[in-house]
């Protein structure tokens, strides 16, 4: 056989030769992703070219204004129908005043502070409608009709999640319905922690200001057609990913090149799929998100899995989505900036008076994460620095994720100015903590997603630290999504947490759905519209504060020097019944703990409350950012009706008063953990254990409220708490409980049953 002969043989054969070690299935996977990169772009309205702000000028309308023009085409092009300059001269000739009123009401938008808006008021109980305005099925007239009878709406007008999105659409209902209802509210609600790399044109972002799971390196060098990548570790790719059952999703890898100092090349890298894994080789799809496929060296490329989450919505049509790495360990761009430098500045826009959400009031930052800690997609830790080991945020020590989002809420600040409110998802342990930049929290469900009562303390503690130390146009709200149980009892405790709400001074919505008259789909509580008098902030402006209402049928004043107080990880010392503790180690990512053991309580509920101080702020933070306080028992009848732990927040600031609710414990004797977040120095005082149910009340000028948050009855005495004052119910609609909201008038002692609330009017008023 001659030379040209064994050339082709071994050329034909070299498939053969290099991938003979793989499996058929291996080599024959397919995956088919929905994978067109999209550049989504918010069109300009047609009619844009046609209005121009000279004509306007030279047509004699007053008051035109340059910076307005966007919302005037798209208030004129909603209210007239013309396709040419001559059809527009018509609308000026003949419907003058309409127009002129049209530019009158975009300029009273335009003038009205954050400040001024009804939900920003001090009159309660205040409601709003959230995410049930997204469906834009109905035309614009009706949408508005359903929409407008409350303070406000929060919608996710954006496809980040859903690419899918009627996003023109949705924009336009709701840059309208802004102008048109200055004194409502409009927020954009917007996922702050990860996006669908394929919206609108993520390829602004570097492929560094993304977050990664630890990864691994490239023991072949391939070429920008290869398919089949050897590596050092395959195990750390994952296939059948996805929440809710999809499993229908891959990892997407970042293949990045590295430097001879060890730097990775990130203008460089190339985003890709994994379609299946063998060991030590994954085959892939190449140049993914818009990136091109490159040629990479072996021991000189790094892959890593992007942390993601999702998907939302259609598993076939959308894709997983990729965390931001808001770090302040985030790798730079070749501008020197980080993901968040980015990210701040594109939402920036959105809010501009050409932006796609010009209109807007704001935006809540859905799933906003301060730290880290749990898993992603695949039981994987993250991996921030991208130095191949999983630190779940934290970097020599320092909460380097929390410190990074708080620069970033910072510099969102910056681009959206004072008038804008900006809201992020707190109400979970790991949630956001800016409190002196942002606008106030979200907490969804009162104390967690599909949790209204069990760690019921926990959401007194944090709202109040945010309505004390948090910025002047504050504004937060808990969003009612608890599912458990029949109908009744859900309503019950949509009541109560309604009330908790109005009692701690913020906003309310619910996914709970309320039955409504034929002509609205979406009902509102009797309680926020006071019944059949159909009147929003009944109650008025808060006479008192909050009214802690408790029946002591046992206290324990702690005293420390008559305990046994044991800590593995702290020094302890008691000074005059004050308990200091000193951490061993001081990082961020550290924890103080003390355990009291055996003390003496009372079966029933149990009440722990304390005053707390750190010496220090947390690390890496300013003072009044909080630290975690949580305190845990062992000694639970029936845990599913109660939290084990409970939460709050602590400062370097000042004593701040904690409150930690358990309902029915068992024993007679109990050990009781204290953690606090971080290092450092802290001082707890005041160490008391009480017997005793928690309830709530609070005054207004034109009623009361109360809570039940216990499982059992609790009977509260108006003529104690509330002197000289008589009360009577809210006379109920007919699609809603007219037992408990009968229009009678009450007695001096009023009973409410477990896990419930209650609003009465009040007839003398102050």
């Amino acid at each position: 056989m001659s030379r040209k002969c064994l050339y082709y043989v071994f050329i034909l054969c070299l498939p053969i030769l290099c991938y003979g070690q793989y499996s058929k299935e291996f080599l024959n996977a397919t995956y088919h992703p929905d994978g067109i990169f999209t550049l989504l772009k918010f069109d300009e309205n047609k009619y844009h070219n046609l209005i121009t702000y000279r004509e306007l000028q030279q047509s004699n309308f007053k008051h035109v204004r340059e910076k307005q023009m966007k919302a005037y085409v798209l208030m004129l092009a909603s209210a007239f129908n013309f396709s040419s300059k001559n059809d527009l001269k018509s609308v000026y000739i003949n419907n003058r005043k309409k127009v002129q009123g049209i530019i009158d009401q975009v300029n009273i938008h335009a003038d009205f502070k954050i400040g001024s808006k009804d939900l920003m008021a001090n009159n309660f109980p205040k409601g709003f409608f959230f995410r049930t305005p997204d469906n834009v099925n109905k035309g614009y007239e009706a949408w508005k009709k359903e929409f407008s009878r409350l303070g406000g709406i929060y919608i996710k007008a954006l496809g980040e999640e859903l690419i899918s999105r009627e996003q023109d659409k949705i924009l336009n209902f709701a840059n309208r319905f802004a102008i048109e209802y200055p004194e409502q509210m409009t927020v954009l609600h917007f996922n702050g922690r990860s996006r669908d790399p394929r919206w609108n044109n993520s390829s602004k972002f570097s492929a560094g200001h993304w977050l990664y799971n630890p990864g691994t390196n490239l023991t072949e060098s391939i070429n920008s057609h290869d398919t089949i990548i050897k590596v050092d570790n395959s195990d750390v790719f994952r296939i059948g990913l996805g929440i809710r059952n999809a499993n229908n999703k891959n990892d997407d890898i970042v293949i990045v090149p590295i430097d001879s100092n060890g730097n990775k090349i990130w203008s460089e890298a190339e985003q890709v799929t994994l379609v299946a894994k063998t060991n030590g080789a994954i085959k892939v799809i190449r140049g993914r998100y818009g990136s091109k496929p490159r040629s990479f060296k072996s021991q000189s490329t790094y892959l890593a899995p992007h942390a993601s989450e999702g998907p939302w919505g259609d598993k076939d049509k959308h894709n997983l989505m990729w965390y931001y790495n808001l770090s302040t360990a985030c790798p730079r761009d070749e501008n020197g900036d980080q993901c968040s430098n980015v990210l701040s500045k594109e939402i920036g826009t959105w809010f501009k008076k050409d932006g796609m959400t010009f209109a807007f009031d704001g935006i809540q930052f859905d799933i906003a994460s301060w730290t880290l800690s749990k898993f992603t997609l695949g039981k994987r830790f993250v991996d921030v620095n991208v130095d191949g080991i999983p630190d779940k945020g934290y970097v020599h020590g320092r909460n380097v994720f929390g410190e990074g989002t708080y620069n970033f809420y910072k510099l969102l600040r910056e681009e959206l100015g004072e008038n804008k409110i900006i809201v992020g998802d707190g109400g979970v342990d790991y949630g956001m903590r800016a409190v002196d930049v942002a606008s106030g929290m979200e907490s969804e469900g009162l104390c967690d997603w599909s949790d209204s009562y069990k760690e019921f303390a926990k959401p007194l503690s944090i709202f109040n630290y945010w309505n004390t130390y948090g910025i002047d146009k504050s504004f937060s709200y808990v969003t009612n999504k608890d599912p458990e149980g029949t109908i009744e009892d859900r309503k019950k405790r949509e009541r109560m947490v309604l009330a908790t709400a109005t009692c701690l001074g913020i906003s309310f919505n619910s996914f709970i759905k309320t039955p409504s008259a034929k002509k609205f789909r979406y009902g509102i509580l009797d309680e926020l519209k006071k019944g059949v008098e159909n009147e929003l902030y009944w109650l008025g402006e808060p006479v008192g504060d909050l009214i802690h209402v408790s029946d002591k049928k046992f206290h324990n004043t702690i005293e420390l020097k008559t305990l046994n107080i044991q800590s593995d990880n702290s020094t302890i010392n008691v000074q005059n019944n004050d308990l200091i503790v000193i951490s061993k180690e001081s990082n961020a990512n550290s924890e103080m703990k003390v355990t009291f053991r055996d003390v003496e309580i009372a079966e029933g509920d149990l009440i722990v409350t304390l005053n707390a101080k750190t010496k220090d702020s947390l690390i890496g933070f300013k003072p009044v950012i909080p630290r975690h306080i949580v305190v845990k028992t062992d000694v639970l009848k029936d845990e599913a009706n109660t939290a084990s732990s409970v939460l709050n927040y602590i400062n370097s600031l000042d004593f701040l008063t904690c409150r930690f609710y358990f309902r029915n414990v068992k024993e007679t004797k109990a050990d009781i953990e204290i953690s606090i977040e971080g290092g450092g120095e802290v001082i707890l005082k005041n160490i008391e254990i009480i017997s005793s149910q928690l309830a709530l009340a609070r005054e207004f000028k034109n009623g009361i409220v109360l809570v039940n948050p216990s499982t059992e009855n609790f009977t509260f005495n108006l003529s104690e708490l509330f002197k000289d004052s008589k009360f009577k119910r809210l006379q109920g609609t007919s699609l809603q409980n007219q037992i408990i909201n009968n229009g009678e008038f009450t007695s001096n002692k009023v009973t409410l049953p477990g896990l419930s609330g209650l609003f009465l009017i009040k007839l003398n008023k102050n």
